[in-house]
């Protein structure tokens, strides 16, 4: 465990920052060693040397010392991803759940917080259900489903030909009463569009606008927060749950594409229980067919406008790699990706590929849950140059001194 390999001269040299399963963050150094660690998952770093993060279901503004600046007045079930713009306000996914076909449903949240904590913003998928419905029914996840699948203009009977496909069960919200315990996507990240060469040629591109990846469902899009309106999809080729799509400096979009176990949606025993909640609610009109299976997991850069793949990475055999959860990709300024899987076997690993696709940094965490006494889980990774490190330096230098005075 550790490094495995280190290639000094070719990688993109900085500290690592890592979320994990259990809330908390920690950085490590090139050489592997643990430099900080963190009470507070989902770090993001602001332009102002501070940052921001998750603390018992609030955001909280802090310092590298764990020193709290402040913290929202009311819980959020902040979810996957935290970030920011140049401005310093702050982009999180949360949920509200909703009374939805005689279930209680957690439909994602986009919220916008201003420098100082306040709320300025906020979009519910719940809101925007039709349109939304319509989008994501163009998507592979679903297109192994009969073709008498009707396309319905009424949501309500539209999902209900195929209820465990848009109302997943998820042990993430299970409780003893089977409350919340469905949810109608699951977003996995967040990423505000920056100044590109994109936006001429399309105006979904523009700056400010946010790239969203719609988890399940084999697809990615941009929200227009001023509209309120989608208006721009890529659907992947393949039936794959993903994460991250990011836009790189080239114009192209980064995605973190997981495996895909061919799961059998009728008979899963983790589930039993809550799937037979949601067929006595909802009876099938229409049972969907066994999913085909993709069971290897890849990095893949596609082109936004053509949707063709400008570059990837799979493992050699390609199934030798599978991440049925979690994971991300990261471009770093030398040209490198910067992966982070989490493998069903152990916590994961995170490794720096070069453009030709060498691995020239090669981690793994060691580090053990004492819960539950399993391996934690890496959920999540982001190289950090030296000099952003030394403006958090100086940020939490001034805050200790004001709070001397």
């Amino acid at each position: 465990m550790g490094i495995k390999t280190y290639d000094s001269t070719k990688t993109d040299r900085g500290l690592t920052l890592i979320d994990n399963d259990t809330w908390h963050s920690f950085l490590v150094d090139m050489h592997g060693n643990t430099k900080k660690k963190f009470s507070i998952g989902l770090i993001d770093l602001l332009p102002d040397g501070y940052m921001v993060g998750r603390l018992d279901s609030f955001l909280v503004k802090f310092d590298s010392n764990n020193n709290i600046i402040w913290k929202t007045k009311v819980k959020l079930d902040i979810h996957h991803i935290i970030t920011h713009d140049e401005k310093g306000n702050i982009y999180l996914l949360s949920s509200h759940s909703h009374q939805f076909l005689g279930l209680k449903v957690r439909f994602d949240v986009i919220n916008i917080f201003s420098p100082s904590g306040t709320l300025i913003y906020e979009w519910c998928t719940y809101d925007h259900l039709k349109i939304f419905t319509s989008i994501i029914s163009k998507s592979a996840w679903l297109a192994h489903l009969p073709v008498s699948y009707a396309k319905s203009p009424n949501v309500d009977e539209y999902i209900k030909q195929a209820p465990e496909m848009f109302l997943s069960p998820t042990i993430r919200h299970y409780d003893n009463n089977l409350n919340f315990n469905f949810e109608f996507s699951r977003f996995t990240s967040v990423e505000v569009l920056s100044e590109n060469s994109l936006a001429k040629k399309n105006p979904a591109f523009k700056k400010g606008n946010l790239l969203l990846c719609f988890n399940p469902y084999s697809s990615y899009g941009i929200l227009n927060i001023s509209s309120g309106k989608i208006e721009w999809v890529r659907y992947l080729p393949e039936r794959t749950t993903l994460h991250s799509p990011t836009f790189t400096t080239s114009g192209t979009i980064l995605v973190f594409q997981n495996s895909t176990d061919s799961v059998d949606w009728t008979s899963d025993d983790r589930y039993d229980s809550l799937r037979s909640v949601l067929f006595q609610k909802i009876p099938h009109k229409i049972l969907s067919k066994k999913p085909d299976a993709r069971l290897w997991t890849s990095i893949t850069e596609y082109d936004p406008l053509t949707n063709n793949k400008v570059w990837e990475y799979t493992a050699m055999p390609k199934e030798s790699m599978q991440a049925p959860q979690m994971g991300n990709a990261q471009r770093l300024t030398n040209g490198n990706t910067l992966v982070c899987i989490t493998t069903k076997e152990n916590g994961g690993r995170i490794f720096e590929l070069t453009p030709d696709k060498k691995i020239v940094w090669d981690y793994s965490s060691s580090e053990i849950n004492p819960e539950n006494g399993k391996p934690i889980k890496l959920y999540r990774a982001k190289r950090i140059s030296l000099e952003t490190v030394d403006k958090i330096k100086r940020a939490t230098h001034v805050h200790s001194e004001q709070g001397n005075k």
